[in-house]
This record gives structure tokens, C-alpha cells and sequence, in this order.
């Protein structure tokens, strides 16, 4: 329910949701689902502002994952980047926010490899290379667009007229 209510815009219920799942799938030993939901409350810690324990639990996240974990890793390495970027370590943050795109590019979970490269598209940005960060966001909304996440490929569509005006929308 967390990433739902993420995307109702109910981010701090979002984060309350993913760490009361944390604690449960890890009080019962399923691992491999924690990790994932470790990645998503990373998310929501990020979007609340509080970018130490987006770190934490985004690392944690990819300690627990499998290298070949698409939906940890993906979000963990994104959400890694995107703080990293916020600090102004741009260059670590680049390295992640690649290798965000790189670990999901192979999956089939359209929203998970549009995410990556929003978040690609934010240390971009964060950088100053806004026409990179709009060529990622078009990745990104084609995507949301073909999985159907409307409020996804809206929300893009902003960041898009926001980087380059409006000749995004068309």
C-alpha cells in the first residue's frame, strides 16, 4: 500500500505503511521482500525531505538485495543518486543514478524503469544539465504513458515544461 499512497500524494502515510511492512516481513524472515520495501521507504523518506534516512534506508536496502534484485536495487540506486545530488556530490551521484537505469533496464516493470530514469533525470538537473535531464524525463514519460500511470507521466509532463517550457507538452 505505501507506493499507492505515495502516489496519492500521502507521503508521510506512505513511509508509515513501508516500515510497519519492514518490521513485519523482517520479525518473520522474509528478506527478500524486505529489501524492496527498504527501497520504497527510502522513496518516501526522500520526498518528506529527510534525505539521511533516505540514504540509510536505501542502503540498507541494497545490502539486503540480491545484485540481480531489479525492484530493490533499482529504487535504492535511484534514491541514493537523487541524495547524493542533493548534497552536491554530483559525480558519485551521476555514477548512481546510471547504475539505477542499468538495474532495472532489463526488467519488465515499465513504472520501476521510468522511476530510474526520473530519478537519473533529477541528479541531471541537480548538476545543471538540464537538456540531459529532459532527454531522461522523456524516457521517463513515454513509459508511465505506455504502462498507463497517468499520474506519473502528469506529474513528468510538469517537471518536463518546468526544465524546457511549454513546447514540452506537445
Amino acid at each position: 500500500m505505501g507506493p499507492a499512497e505515495l502516489l496519492a500524494g500521502n507521503t508521510a502515510r506512505a513511509a508509515e505503511l513501508e516500515l510497519a511492512g519492514y518490521e513485519t516481513m523482517t520479525a518473520f524472515g522474509y528478506l527478500g521482500f524486505a529489501n524492496t520495501v527498504a527501497a520504497h521507504l527510502s522513496r518516501s523518506m526522500l520526498e518528506l525531505g529527510r534525505d539521511e534516512e533516505a540514504e540509510r534506508w536505501a542502503t540498507l536496502a541494497r545490502e539486503m538485495g540480491l545484485e540481480d534484485d531489479p525492484a530493490a536495487l533499482g529504487p535504492a540506486l535511484g534514491v541514493a543518486a537523487r541524495a547524493l545530488g542533493r548534497r552536491g556530490e554530483h559525480e558519485a551521484a551521476e555514477q548512481l543514478g546510471r547504475e539505477a537505469v542499468a538495474a532495472v533496464a532489463d526488467s519488465d516493470f515499465l513504472d520501476m524503469i521510468a522511476d530510474a530514469h526520473s530519478d537519473f533525470a533529477d541528479v541531471l538537473h541537480l548538476a545543471g544539465r538540464d537538456a540531459e535531464a529532459a532527454a531522461e524525463l522523456e524516457v521517463a514519460l513515454d513509459l508511465y504513458q505506455r504502462k498507463g500511470n497517468l499520474v506519473m507521466a502528469e506529474r513528468t509532463q510538469t517537471q518536463l515544461r518546468k526544465l524546457t517550457g511549454p513546447a514540452a507538452e506537445a
